[in-house]
């Protein structure tokens, strides 16, 4: 079984955006690496949280089928 897989990092944080580029090439599902421009991995900085909300929810929307799909 594969498993569609978003990885998000924070644009200012070079070693986790490293590190996430040798994971995605790793997986063998659907991926997709967003980095956020001007944030850390906390994502503390204005507008960036709500920037990872939505993409986050954009992907759940466009991978996940409703219950009664099943």
């Amino acid at each position: 079984m594969t498993v569609p897989t978003l990885l998000i990092v924070g644009g200012r944080d070079e070693p986790v955006i490293s590190l996430n580029r040798e994971a995605l090439e790793e997986l063998r599902s659907e991926k997709k690496l967003e980095i956020i421009p001007g944030a850390i991995h906390l994502f503390g900085e204005p507008g960036t949280i709500e920037e990872v909300v939505r993409l986050t929810r954009d992907w759940f929307q466009q991978h996940l089928m409703p219950a009664d799909d099943y």
